[in-house]
């Protein structure tokens, strides 16, 4: 709810510019709208987390975003699910 997402900003904030960091929080957050059925929510925060993953060098953080947007993008849009699995591996 409310209060997890200002733990999340907060938490981002406090990471200030440390871009490894930054998309661990958002695979996080990303994470619980998922849990919450947010999936629209979720599919953004992940296309966030992979960009960020990639430009602070967390391959393990990115390759987990994109496994999570497979699994969303599995319920409505099997090819995109499909890409994003397969991104997910060659990291």
């Amino acid at each position: 709810g409310e209060e997890s997402e200002e733990a999340f900003r907060e938490a981002l904030e406090a990471a200030g510019e440390n871009l490894a960091l930054r998309s661990l929080i958002l695979l996080n957050l990303g994470w619980t709208h998922e849990r919450h059925g947010r999936m629209e929510e979720a599919i953004n925060v992940y296309q966030k987390t992979v960009l960020l993953a990639e430009e602070g060098g967390a391959i393990d953080v990115g390759a987990r975003s994109w496994n999570n947007l497979g699994a969303c993008y599995e319920k409505t849009e099997s090819e995109r699910a499909r890409e994003a699995y397969s991104r997910a591996l060659t990291l």
